[in-house]
């Protein structure tokens, strides 16, 4: 094993102790499907850097649901490599239980080779309320996707804001499925 993977994994072990540490102080939590450690991927100078990438959602009202599409684009003039989770994931607060994450389709590919300009996409179908059989509540959420390397792209509309809001069952005997989809290349 090179020397360069050992301090690679070793550097991202600890970056991964240190945002578990971080994050286990703010009450909010992950609830899509959580990865697995990857011990084959490689952190190598071809890897996306986040101020490469743009991470754009865009939400789309339909009947009884909101449509949720995520985009990440090379924004960079050279081609690298987006290694990580091969979907989004949702953070909100951690005493919410009515809300649900559905994986649709899951791929195993966590490795997106993206030309200058070049994007992989994923989509969210988000109830807003009508499967509720009572009150709905409001539900502060971010959306980001998770690098091999630990640092998270946030999601943003396209004026900025990263900060949204979903509506969810407030009787949490009611569940509010969200359905994701895996990345795709374009």
């Amino acid at each position: 094993m090179s020397r360069q993977l050992v301090i690679g994994v070793a550097s991202v072990f600890v970056l991964g102790v240190v945002m578990s540490l971080v994050f286990s102080k703010k009450p909010t939590m992950v609830v899509a499907p959580t990865a697995t450690p990857n011990s084959t991927a490689t952190i190598s100078s071809e890897n996306c850097l986040p101020s490469e990438l743009k991470s754009i959602v865009e939400l789309d009202g339909a009947a009884g649901s909101i449509n949720a599409n995520f985009t990440i684009q090379n924004i960079s003039d050279r081609k690298c490599i987006l290694s990580g989770e091969n979907q989004i994931q949702l953070h909100y607060d951690s005493k919410i239980n009515s809300i649900k994450v559905t994986l649709d389709q899951p791929t195993m590919q966590k490795e997106y080779p993206l030309e200058p300009t070049q994007m992989v996409t994923a989509s969210a179908r988000i109830p807003n309320g009508p499967q509720c059989s009572g009150k709905i509540a409001p539900v502060a959420v971010l959306y980001t996707y998770v690098m091999s390397d630990g640092l998270k792209l946030t999601f943003a509309d396209p004026s900025g804001e990263e900060n949204f809001s979903i509506s969810a069952c407030a009787d949490e005997t009611d569940i509010t499925e969200v359905r994701t989809t895996s990345l795709s290349s374009q």
